[in-house]
């Protein structure tokens, strides 16, 4: 009798003993990883560790974000975690004030109560008022700040800014946040959705999920819509069909295709493959950085590189060249790019390749539910390294005619394996 009362003493100065069993195991794990960064994990061990954030100029303009929480909600078969973030502008209220608290709490509220709809868990959220500083500097933090030790987001996840037209102040400042987050070495999602697309209590049937795979990238691309399909809203015979694209004149379309056939099938992901020849166009320069010559492929980062140029051994006829419209033969039976008009500025010739890689996505893609591709790069004004428009000018231009497509900017370190 002694010894129980004692135990139940026990248990009750310490609280529920479930909580802190879980407490006390968590504890035990974050100490075991100390002095470890995500970025040491092997690279078979990553997983989707993604912070999506939700940001608006006033609470009444969240709603229109619910497709950016809907895709979050719907990547659940990541095994990793999903940490939702509302970072809403407000000039006229700060949190020093009991008006800008009471917003944060209003905003706090209103995620819960959207995130228990989606079935995400409640308890990984996190506001934000921003005001006096600029949005993109309440973004970083929320990226930097968010999780603990090596337990923090890999991948950043925010929709697209439709109104960047109306508001060039904004459209800046946006760009210099993708800039910022790449920076810090995260990947980057970027969703330019619109009511169309599903919510969780929505059921899609035969349903065609589109990946566009032009530059190699990691393997986030491939990923996320294999992670969608897992999901209640999308398994109902959903269908995914990847278009490799080839980027030069020397790669063999047949050997390419067998390549990322027996590629899929070790990673086992089950789609549909097409190659698409998109080598004269200059897409494949629109979609990476190239620091360095390929004089030796296997020392060159994968994100890097091209489809082609990943399996380059299989897929070239000749020893490999550096992309170039120099060596190009046309192929009549390809997709010819009419000549682009004689305009001297830069930014027009980036626009007339989007128009034709949007035209060939249209082509092939016209019933597609949702397409993933790469990101095109965040060009700098022309006159010094500052964010400039073109990156939204081009993306809207590529994007035109589509609904729902997801823009992905991996950082190489992502490697799919059987886990997912």
């Amino acid at each position: 009798m002694l010894i129980q009362s004692s135990i139940q003493k026990t248990f009750k100065d310490f609280g529920d003993v479930g909580n802190a069993i879980r407490y006390t195991l968590v504890n035990k794990l974050l100490r075991a990883l100390a002095g470890t960064s995500s970025n040491e994990f092997h690279a078979k061990n990553w997983r989707p560790q993604v912070l999506t954030i939700l940001d608006a100029n006033q609470i009444k303009n969240l709603p229109e974000k619910l497709h950016l929480l809907s895709l979050a909600s719907q990547l659940d078969k990541g095994r990793g975690f999903n940490v939702v973030c509302v970072v809403l502008y407000s000039v006229k209220y700060q949190l020093d004030s009991l008006q800008g608290m009471n917003l944060l709490k209003e905003t706090q509220q209103w995620l819960t109560d959207e995130m228990k709809q989606e079935g995400i868990f409640e308890e990984f959220t996190k506001g934000f008022v921003s005001g006096k500083s600029s949005l993109s500097e309440a973004i970083w933090s929320a990226v930097i700040h968010t999780g603990l030790g090596p337990v923090t987001p890999n991948t950043v996840m925010m929709s697209w800014l439709h109104q960047w037209r109306s508001d060039i102040k904004a459209a800046l400042d946006y760009t210099s946040t993708l800039k910022g987050i790449i920076n810090l070495n995260k990947a980057l999602v970027i969703f330019k959705g619109s009511h169309t697309y599903p919510r969780n209590k929505d059921v899609i049937h035969n349903a065609f999920i589109d990946i566009w795979w032009i530059v190699h990238d990691g393997g986030l691309l491939l990923l996320l819509p294999y992670l969608l399909t897992r999901n209640k809203v999308w398994e109902r015979k959903s269908t995914i069909r990847l278009f490799a694209c080839t980027t030069s004149s020397t790669e063999n379309p047949d050997l390419l295709y067998r390549e990322v056939v027996d590629h899929l099938e070790k990673i086992r992901i089950q789609a549909s493959v097409t190659i698409v020849n998109l080598s004269l166009l200059d897409i494949a320069n629109h979609m990476r950085h190239l620091n360095k010559p390929f004089d030796n492929l296997q020392d060159t980062n994968t994100n890097l590189m091209t489809v082609g140029e990943v399996f380059s051994q299989q897929v070239y006829d000749v020893p490999y060249q550096l992309f170039s419209h120099d060596n190009k033969v046309p192929d009549p039976n390809s997709f010819q790019e009419s000549p682009a008009p004689p305009l001297e500025k830069c930014r027009d010739k980036l626009l007339h390749t989007a128009k034709l890689y949007n035209k060939v996505i249209l082509q092939h893609s016209f019933n597609s539910n949702l397409i993933f591709t790469n990101m095109p790069l965040l060009f700098p004004d022309v006159k010094q390294d500052s964010p400039s428009t073109d990156f939204l000018e081009y993306v809207d231009t590529m994007c035109l005619g589509i609904d729902n497509i997801v823009l992905i900017r991996g950082t190489g370190s992502e490697v799919i394996t059987t886990y997912a």
